[in-house]
């Protein structure tokens, strides 16, 4: 009979992913939902077939010394895989699978659908003074939410100005914002059909009435949102952040919300199982959101569809493999 493979998984998986594996591997898994202490890993990872990790686990060279050469494939529950390794994975034959990306489309949809959301979780006392009624669209039925108002009297910057950047800005052109901003760390040619303009940064926060948070992982992009960054913006101004690194520095951020330095955030917990810092504090209060919500495409459904993908795919490349797995404990 053919010993089971072992895969460890670094955090709590959704059931679905979990049931694929348990059918065919023994697994083992970190029982939270904080990240994995960096001892905990490497201990646990040894003599594994597979490793199912997340966004925040790095995966170096001593983890894959750790677990030995019957490693053959890593799934990571992200669409990137800046926290592995890869050439290292190359030179040992481990395979690599990541999330599938939404489309471009879709995520500016959520983009909008939650800076309208975190919008209307605002209270009239963080609003700005100066937000008076002639500036209110007709159907706001006497709300005092920011993005109710003329879109058109909007300013909306975008820090990142990649494709999912630029989705961003067309979905906001379309819907009739005419000052869209961007910034980008590197530099790059606009599109020639899109009404955007390149601004530095502090012009970005200083004008801006939303800020879209569209960036790529770099070293210059890690806490660029910190305490001194919020206190340049508008105190209406609304953050909604669908990066996919840590742009932000939270405990910066629950200050700026708590104390009403800005009126509101939009987190995106897109990836499976995201952590993001001081959750926990964040979601205490009613100017912070963590989106995708249910009524957005589906999308968080689509944790668990994605995860159990990961899953099987993991099982068909050990499957694929022609080294003999370890035994069972």
């Amino acid at each position: 009979m053919r010993e089971r493979r072992r895969v460890y998984v670094t955090n709590h998986i959704p059931q679905e992913a979990l049931d694929v594996l348990l059918r065919e591997c023994n697994v083992g898994f970190w029982g939270s939902t904080e990240p994995v202490p960096r001892g905990e890993l490497l201990n646990n990872v040894r003599g594994v077939d597979g490793i199912i990790c997340m966004e925040t686990d790095v995966i170096d060279r001593a983890v894959l010394d750790a677990a030995g050469p019957k490693l053959k494939v890593i799934g990571t529950l992200s669409c990137g895989k800046y926290n592995i390794n890869e050439e290292e994975c190359r030179t040992r034959g481990i395979q690599i699978l990541t999330l599938p990306r939404d489309s471009m489309e879709t995520i500016a949809d959520v983009t909008v659908a939650s800076m309208i959301e975190a919008t209307n979780h605002m209270t009239d006392n963080q609003l700005p003074e100066n937000n008076n009624d002639d500036n209110l669209n007709p159907d706001c039925n006497g709300s005092h939410c920011l993005f109710k108002r003329e879109l058109r009297n909007a300013s909306v910057g975008i820090l990142g100005f990649g494709k999912k950047g630029k989705a961003v800005a067309k979905k906001f052109l379309d819907m009739g914002v005419q000052n869209v901003m961007y910034n980008e760390i590197q530099t790059i040619s606009n599109s020639k059909n899109m009404n955007a303009k390149s601004v530095p940064f502090e012009t970005l926060l200083k004008d801006s009435d939303v800020v879209c948070l569209c960036s790529k992982v770099s070293p210059e992009s890690v806490h660029r949102f910190h305490l001194d960054a919020f206190k340049m913006m508008k105190p209406s101004a609304v953050l909604i952040d669908c990066s996919n690194g840590q742009v932000i520095d939270y405990e910066a951020l629950y200050q700026a919300l708590r104390e009403k330095t800005i009126s509101a955030a939009g987190l995106n917990i897109l990836d499976a199982n995201k952590n993001i810092p001081f959750r926990s504090p964040l979601s205490g209060l009613q100017n912070c959101l963590f989106f995708p919500f249910k009524e957005c495409n589906k999308l968080w459904d689509k944790r668990s569809q994605y995860s159990a993908t990961i899953a099987r795919d993991l099982i068909q490349t050990l499957k694929a493999t022609n080294h003999s797995p370890c035994p069972s404990r």
